[in-house]
């Protein structure tokens, strides 16, 4: 490791925390550890004074510490690249200076974590088939553009693709809202993705009650179990707060990349 040292920042936490961290972290780094002060503790290791490098690994371990930490206690996540010249920097512009809102922050959020579903259709083709199949003016529209020339049915084609789009976003609403409607009640908050790639029905955040993590659990297995075959999901968690609490740098940190 360099002669001189900084401190990377990955997050905050409470002060009484109990967190015995294994993950690594970011390259080059220094295990993980607690940096305490009055009111809340800051997840740091020591780094190199140089660069910290945007890499596939590094934003991972960034994103593993930050998860593992979850596990045991509320966490305010800064967002990748934070670092300190040094510990009393920490304890000055972020401990000490922004005591109150990371104490009220802490406390609003207290025993809560964030899990997330994201759900995509298994076969999109089949959703478009179903969309043409329930609407009479696309069928006739099809059967209108099938056999004449393109430059003979231009607005007809133009309508056509309209009416099917609407028809498959409609189906990606309702699946979303019937899944949501399910999901919602036992979560504190949500926050849903609305710019969503072709086949994806739902990318959505949701804050959990720690002592609901059970409930919700299984409330997603019986939706996983009753989609099997016509959506696919990826469901993580506990996690970081990223979607609904993080911590902003100071002055005196630095943004390196």
């Amino acid at each position: 490791m360099a002669a001189t040292e900084a401190v990377y920042v990955y997050g905050v936490v409470p002060r009484d925390a109990a967190l015995d961290l294994s993950t690594t972290g970011i390259e080059g780094g220094g295990p993980p550890r607690l940096l305490r002060g009055a009111r809340a503790a800051a997840i740091v290791a020591d780094v190199p004074d140089e660069p910290v490098r945007t890499t596939r690994a590094n934003l991972h371990g960034h994103a593993d510490v930050l998860t593992e930490a979850a596990q045991r206690a509320t966490v305010l996540p800064m967002r990748f690249g934070v670092v300190f010249p040094g510990e009393q920097q920490v304890q000055g512009a972020l401990l000490e200076e922004r005591e109150k809102s990371l104490e009220a922050l802490l406390s609003e959020y207290e025993g809560k974590v964030e899990v997330t579903l994201r759900g995509s259709y298994e076969d999109p083709d089949s959703i478009l088939r179903e969309a043409i199949a329930s609407d009479p003016e696309i069928a006739r529209l099809r059967e209108e553009t099938r056999n004449l020339p393109e430059d003979a049915t231009y607005y007809a084609r133009i309508r056509l693709g309209e009416l099917v789009a609407a028809a498959v976003e409609a189906r990606r609403s309702a699946d979303e809202r019937r899944i949501l409607e399910r999901l919602e009640p036992l979560a504190a908050a949500v926050s849903p993705d609305r710019e969503l790639p072709e086949r994806v029905v739902l990318n959505v955040a949701f804050l959990v009650d720690r002592g609901r993590l059970g409930d919700f659990d299984r409330a997603v297995d019986a939706i996983a179990g009753k989609h099997a075959g016509a959506m696919r999901f990826s469901y993580a968690g506990p996690l970081a707060l990223h979607n609904f609490a993080s911590v902003a740098a100071g002055k005196e940190a630095a943004w390196v990349s």
